[in-house]
């Protein structure tokens, strides 16, 4: 083989790698567990039963198991998408779709055995997230029949079943929806849109 063809088919060669490996099973695989080990090391344990998707576009994950500090939390099905390429202007969308999520959540008690309530502004500040997680925006996300059980609360809460929530980021602004059921079922139920400039 000439020498002057080696270089340009070595270069091919590279590109169609960098192409397709994102959409391989194992590189998805890899990505996954890559990210279970940060949660793992701050005491939360994740695990699933099947994945689906590539690095480019998305990951699907069924049968999820979350376990962490005073929560646990199963999921039927998740579905988190993105467009990777978005990285080279800067952002990349996330879309979330969720749905057959069973939580129960147990309340830390703080000074004097009250109940502490975490800070949310402390939890949703930008700068106290990793620099590659700020590159992330989240886009959608949509829940489908959850249910949350809160224990160690200060109030009685309801039994509320979440049917639907709905939340888009237009970047001027944040719109939540939901449905929730009461314990009568769907003839007792109720819509709230909320709308964060």
């Amino acid at each position: 083989m000439p020498r002057r063809l080696l270089a340009p088919l070595l270069s091919f060669a590279v590109i169609l790698a960098a192409a397709v490996a994102p959409a391989t099973p194992w590189l998805r695989d890899a990505l996954l567990e890559r990210l279970r080990a940060p949660l793992a090391a701050a005491g939360w344990t994740v695990a699933w039963e099947a994945s689906a998707g590539n690095a480019w576009r998305g990951v699907t994950l069924d049968g999820v198991t979350v376990a962490g500090p005073d929560a646990t939390a199963t999921l039927e099905h998740l579905e988190v998408g993105w467009f990777l390429p978005g990285l080279a202007t800067g952002a990349v969308p996330i879309d979330v779709r969720a749905s057959g999520l069973d939580a129960d959540v147990a309340l830390p008690a703080g000074a004097g055995g009250a109940t502490a309530v975490p800070d949310l502004r402390a939890l949703l500040d930008p700068g106290a997230l990793p620099a590659a997680a700020r590159r992330l925006r989240l886009r959608d996300v949509a829940v489908r029949d959850a249910s949350v059980a809160v224990g160690g609360a200060p109030y009685a809460l309801p039994d509320l079943r979440l049917a639907d929530l709905e939340m888009q980021d237009t970047g001027a602004r944040l719109t939540a929806t939901a449905t929730l059921v009461g314990p009568d079922g769907p003839d007792d139920a109720g819509r709230l849109t909320a709308t964060v400039a």
